[in-house]
């Protein structure tokens, strides 16, 4: 007599850069979540690190180098190439260049920290972050405030380059 399983492997969550782009499209139509960002620096390294209040959905920048990502604090649900991933504090793992993410937290705040290789120790965070990310300062913490739907247009171009 064959026996059955007791209970089915879960599917994977499969998540799509047009999906998590068009998340952000949605989410720049919303009252913007008050993310605090604190810059730090090491002879040849950059830590980026952002305090991400509870129950916030959130995407990150278009990465255009290799960096460490390091939750520090909370617990959150992270897109990690096309899955989704359910991660605790303190937990760490490499992005590779061209990754861009979505966030949930839930009820606690997380610390979400990007550790980037900076060997001419420069620390002009416009700079760093244009050097860094596709959409450059433009697009990233109270800058989004400002922008909110004017980002939308660039995104689609982006959209069609990742999923192209």
């Amino acid at each position: 007599m064959e026996t059955l399983p007791t209970s089915s492997p879960q599917p994977k969550e499969v998540v799509s850069a047009g999906a998590i782009l068009r998340l952000e499209q949605y989410l720049l139509s919303l009252p913007q979540a008050d993310i605090h960002t604190f810059h730090s620096f090491l002879p040849g390294v950059y830590e980026r690190k952002i305090v991400i209040p509870p129950w916030t959905v959130l995407t990150g920048a278009l990465h255009l180098v290799d960096c460490t990502i390091r939750l520090e604090a909370g617990f959150v649900a992270v897109t990690i190439a096309d899955e989704v991933k359910k991660l605790y504090a303190l937990h760490e793992f490499h992005a590779p260049a061209g990754s861009k993410r979505a966030i949930m937290t839930f009820e606690d705040p997380a610390i979400w920290v990007n550790v980037y290789d900076n060997p001419d120790d420069c620390t002009d965070i416009i700079t760093l972050e244009n050097r860094l990310y596709e959409e450059g300062s433009e697009a990233l913490g109270e800058n989004r405030n400002k922008l909110g739907n004017d980002l939308a247009p660039k995104l689609v171009g982006v959209e069609t380059w990742l999923d192209g």
